[in-house]
C-alpha cells in the first residue's frame, strides 16, 4: 500500500499548488483560506467546496477551488467526500477531466474490493476525454500493477512517457516493472533519466540499487544505498538490503552492522534477525548469539518459516537432534518449500541411515533453488555413496549449466568419470578447465591421474609439478608423485611423497599402494602385503594402477 500510495501521490491529475498558479490578485484573497495548510484538511476541503459552489465567483477561481478541495479530501482520506465531489463534476460535465481523475484517485487509494478495477476504468474514461494527458495512462498503469497486469502497466507507463518523456513518476514506475521482470539494464536507463532532474530522489536511488544488483554491480549498488541511507536513515529495508549485498561480497562485519541498524529501524522485521544470526553462526561461531537472533525472529513473527528453519539448522549443528527436527517440521508447516528446513531433515535422515530419503529431500530443494551449489554438492556426495554415479554425473552437469566456473563441480565431474572408467572424456573436461585459465592444484592432480591411465607420463609429470607448485602439501598430487617415482624406480622419492600424503590421510588408497610397493622393494614382504590389503580395501583400482604403471 505504501509503495502504491507513494506513486499515486506523485501522479495526481490536479492543478499545481495555488502559489504556482496565475490567479488575479483580487481572487487570491478568497482562495487563500482553503489553501491555508495551517488549517485541518477537512476544514480546508469544506472552505474550498463553499467557494466552488458560489455562483458569483469567476469560473477560473471556482475551478481552482474544486482542485484544492480534491487535494484536501485526498489528504484527509475522505474517500466518500472525494467521490461525491467527483460525481458532482461529472454530472455537470461528463467529460470533466478533474472528475475522472478524482474518481480514479478515490478507488486507487481506498483499495476496497473491486477498487483497482474501478480505478483502471475511471482513468480509461479520462483518457477518452484527454488523450494527451500523460497522467491518466500513468495512473492507470498503477491500477494495472495492483491487478497483477504487469504487461498492461508497462504499456501504460510507456504511453505516459511518450507524452511526457521526463515525467519522473512514470520513469520510476516503469523501472520497477522492468527490474521485476529482470530487464535491469532498461530499468537503469529509466532510473538515470529520472535522477538527472532529481539526484536525491530516494525511491529512484533505492530502485537504482536493485538494478545494479541485478546487473552484478554490487559495489555500485552499495554506493547507491549509502546515499539513500544518508538521506533517509529510517527508511525500512535499506540497511537490510545493503547487508545482504555486503554479505555476498564477504564483508561480514559490515553486513552484521547493517542488519543491526535495520533491527533498530524495523525491530519487527524477522529477516534482519535471521540474516544476522546466520552470520553469527557461520562466520563468528557465536552459537549463543545466533540462537538469540533466531529466537527473536520467531518471537516477533511466529508465522515466519525462516526463523524456525534457521534455528533448526543451529540446533542440528549443536547436536540437539530432537529440537532440530521439531523446528524443521514447524517451518515446513508454515512454508512447505522452505529449503533450510529440508536440508536439516536431509541431514537427520542421513544420520539415521536413510540416505535415499536424504537424497529425495535434497532433490526437492534443488527443484526450487537449482543454483545453490552447496546443496548440490551434498546431494552429489550422497548419490556417490549410494553408487548412483550416473545420477550424480547428471546433477553435476545440471550444476555446471548454472555455475560454469565452480571448480568443485569440475573436480567432482572428473572423479565421477574416473570411477565410470570414461578416461578420455574425463581428461577432456580437465583440459577445458585448464584452457579456461582455472589454476587449482586439484584440477592439475586430477588430470595427472587421467594422464597416467592414458600412459601419457610426460603430461602426468607436468601436472603433478603444477599441482605441487600451487599447493605443496596437496594430498593427491603427492600420492601421484609417489606413483610416478615408482615407475622411475626412484624408491626414495616414492617413499617420501607417499609419506607426505599419508601424513594427511593415513587411509589414502593410492599412497598406501605406493608404500606397499616401496616396502616390497625393501624386502619387507609381510608388511607390504598388509599395507597392500589396506589399499585394496580402500579402492582396488589403486593397486592395479601401481602394477600397470610399472609395465614398460
Amino acid at each position: 500500500m505504501a509503495r502504491i500510495g507513494a506513486l499515486a501521490a506523485a501522479c495526481l491529475l490536479l492543478a499545481a499548488p495555488a502559489q504556482a498558479q496565475s490567479v488575479p490578485p483580487s481572487d487570491d484573497v478568497r482562495l487563500a483560506p482553503c489553501m491555508d495548510r495551517q488549517r485541518p484538511a477537512a476544514e480546508r476541503a469544506r472552505l474550498c467546496r463553499a467557494l466552488g459552489d458560489t455562483a458569483e465567483v469567476p469560473v477560473a477561481l471556482r475551478r481552482q477551488a474544486r482542485e484544492a478541495e480534491a487535494r484536501a479530501l485526498l489528504e484527509a482520506s475522505d474517500w466518500d467526500g472525494l467521490l461525491r465531489a467527483a460525481d458532482a463534476l461529472l454530472v455537470a460535465d461528463p467529460a470533466d477531466r478533474l472528475g475522472h481523475a478524482m474518481r480514479g484517485h478515490t478507488y486507487l487509494y481506498r483499495q476496497g474490493p473491486g477498487d483497482a478495477e474501478r480505478a483502471r476504468d475511471a482513468y480509461t474514461e479520462g483518457m477518452k476525454h484527454a488523450p494527451n494527458a500523460y497522467l491518466f495512462p500513468n495512473n492507470r498503469g498503477i491500477a494495472r500493477s495492483m491487478l497483477g497486469d504487469a504487461d498492461g502497466a508497462l504499456a501504460d507507463h510507456s504511453l505516459a512517457l511518450s507524452l511526457q518523456g521526463d515525467y519522473g513518476p512514470a520513469l520510476l514506475a516503469r523501472s520497477r516493472l522492468l527490474n521485476a521482470r529482470g530487464d535491469h539494464a532498461a530499468a537503469l536507463k529509466d532510473i538515470e533519466a529520472g535522477l538527472k532532474p532529481a539526484p536525491d530522489s530516494i525511491p529512484l536511488l533505492d530502485e537504482q540499487s536493485r538494478a545494479l544488483v541485478g546487473l552484478g554491480r554490487q559495489r555500485e549498488a552499495i554506493t547507491a544505498l549509502d546515499k539513500v541511507t544518508s538521506l533517509a536513515p529510517q527508511r525500512p529495508l535499506l540497511h537490510f538490503r545493503r547487508g545482504l549485498i555486503r554479505a555476498e561480497l564477504g564483508d561480514n562485519d559490515g553486513a552484521i552492522a547493517d542488519f543491526t541498524r535495520e533491527i533498530a529501524v524495523s525491530p519487527e522485521l524477522p529477516g534482519a534477525y535471521v540474516q544476522r544470526g546466520r552470520l553469527r553462526l557461520d562466520v563468528k561461531k557465536d552459537d549463543a548469539g545466533a540462537r538469540a537472533d533466531y529466537d527473536k525472529a520467531i518471537a516477533v513473527a511466529p508465522a515466519f518459516a525462516m526463523g524456525w528453519s534457521h534455528r533448526s539448522r543451529a540446533r542440528l549443528m549443536a547436536g540437539d537432534v530432537p529440537g532440530a527436527e521439531v523446528d524443521a517440521i514447524q517451518a515446513l508447516k508454515l512454508d512447505p518449500r522452505d529449503p533450510i528446513a529440508k536440508l536439516t531433515l536431509a541431514g537427520l535422515a542421513d544420520m539415521r541411515g536413510a540416505p535415499e530419503e536424504s537424497v529425495k529431500l535434497l532433490d526437492e530443494v534443488l527443484a526450487v533453488q537449482p543454483a545453490v551449489v552447496e546443496v548440490r554438492l551434498e546431494q552429489i556426495a550422497l548419490l556417490m555413496r549410494l553408487n548412483r554415479d550416473e545420477d550424480a554425473l547428471r546433477s553435476v552437469r545440471a550444476g555446471h549449466a548454472l555455475a560454469r566456473a565452480n571448480l568443485d563441480l569440475i573436480d567432482i565431474e572428473a572423479a565421477l568419470l574416473l570411477r565410470l572408467r570414461r578416461i578420455p572424456e574425463g581428461k577432456a573436461v580437465l583440459d577445458r578447465a585448464i584452457a579456461d585459465g582455472h589454476r587449482r592444484a586439484s584440477i592439475h592432480a586430477n588430470r595427472a591421474a587421467f594422464a597416467v591411465y592414458l600412459r601419457d607420463f610426460s603430461l602426468a609429470q607436468g601436472d603433478v609439478a603444477a599441482a605441487l607448485a600451487l599447493e605443496p602439501g596437496h594430498l593427491a598430487a603427492n600420492a601421484l608423485s609417489g606413483l610416478l617415482a615408482v615407475r622411475a624406480r626412484d624408491w626414495r622419492k616414492a617413499e617420501a611423497t607417499a609419506g607426505v600424503a599419508l601424513a594427511s590421510d593415513p587411509d589414502h588408497g593410492m599412497a598406501l599402494a605406493v608404500k606397499a610397493e616401496v616396502l616390497r622393494q625393501q624386502g619387507k614382504t609381510a608388511e607390504a602385503d598388509r599395507v597392500l590389503a589396506m589399499a585394496r580395501r580402500k579402492d582396488p583400482r589403486f593397486t592395479d594402477l601401481v602394477r600397470m604403471i610399472q609395465e614398460r
